[in-house]
């Protein structure tokens, strides 16, 4: 798959978030105070600090360096071909991801302004919405060396890939939905409720993945063992 220029034209929503997202840091930065909180713990409290300008600008960098890998990753990646078979998906994965990160973004500066912003929340509902909408598609894309379930398995054998990633996107849906229920929830009496407790939630996000990887593997020994 080519990036030519026609293509770049129909990332223009993506365009349009990191224009704001750059407005937004340029509004801000000689409003932030002279320490700006750039990490927050489990708990939603800031433990890491950095510059007013780290704070405005450096999000942004970071949402644009990777926009612009995603946009390289087809040139050189060696099953280039396959990009061309969920095209349309890969330009969503790239709006959604950039979506995230500014959206993040104005979260963390919202909330350096003096804005009432529960970090954990906000942070936590994200991240599981991200789960969510990843979980939807991940049974649109091709084999390719970069992006999606890659094991010998799922690189070898086009149907273990599609297997794999079926079912790996239903486990992602799922845990994206438990993750949005427990990211609204963790604003409602944290201290009585000890499902939602910051330590379940840690626990919780730290499983996201690794069930995701173990329902894959799942499939790929199904296939093995022709049981699919």
């Amino acid at each position: 798959m080519e990036m030519d220029r026609k293509s770049l034209l129909w990332d223009w929503p993506v365009w349009i978030l990191l224009v704001l997202d750059l407005g937004a840091s340029i509004y801000a930065y000689p409003h932030l105070p002279v320490r700006v909180p750039v990490h927050w713990n489990w708990q939603g409290q800031a433990n890491g600090w950095g510059s007013p300008f780290s704070g405005a600008f450096l999000t942004f960098f970071i949402t644009v360096g990777l926009y612009l890998l995603l946009l390289v990753i087809p040139v050189i990646d060696p099953r280039r071909a396959n990009y061309g078979r969920f095209e349309d998906t890969y330009r969503f994965l790239r709006l959604v991801l950039v979506l995230f990160l500014v959206a993040l973004h104005w979260v963390t500066l919202a909330g350096a302004l003096g804005w009432p912003v529960s970090m954990k929340q906000v942070t936590m509902t994200a991240v599981a919405a991200l789960f969510l909408v990843l979980g939807n598609v991940m049974g649109r894309l091709k084999q390719t060396w970069f992006v999606g379930i890659r094991t010998p398995w799922t690189l070898s054998d086009d149907g273990v890939w599609t297997r794999t990633h079926r079912l790996g996107g239903r486990v992602w849906v799922v845990a994206g939905l438990v993750g949005i229920a427990g990211g609204l929830m963790s604003g409602a009496r944290p201290d009585r409720s000890c499902f939602w407790s910051p330590r379940w939630r840690r626990s919780s996000f730290r499983w996201f993945i690794p069930i995701a990887t173990i329902a894959g593997s799942t499939a790929e020994k199904a296939d093995a063992l022709g049981c699919a």
